[in-house]
């Protein structure tokens, strides 16, 4: 008696090159947003109500982004050292 294989259907993302696609053309889109805010090309868009007058300097919101984002994972790491548990925290000995 077979036993019957299942076969999955191969998915899109299962692909390695289609992760490194999908990648580098979101890499590239955030680089030409960026590039056209430091360039001052996206005033014709949309009009910015700044506060203050940092805000008005162009590439501040990508940096701002940048230095957000990297700084959360910092935190994150750190924040992870702290609660981190022992591998066998859950084991019943």
């Amino acid at each position: 008696m077979r036993k019957a294989v299942q076969t999955e259907k191969k998915r899109f993302l299962d692909d390695p090159a289609n992760v490194t696609r999908i990648w580098r053309g979101f890499v590239i889109a955030c680089v030409a947003v960026a590039a056209l805010d430091i360039l001052g090309l996206l005033g014709f868009i949309w009009h910015r109500h700044v506060n203050l007058f940092i805000e008005g300097l162009p590439g501040f919101y990508p940096l701002w982004g940048f230095l957000g984002i990297s700084m959360l994972i910092i935190v994150a790491k750190k924040l992870r050292t702290l609660v981190m548990r022992p591998e066998d925290y859950y084991d019943d000995e």
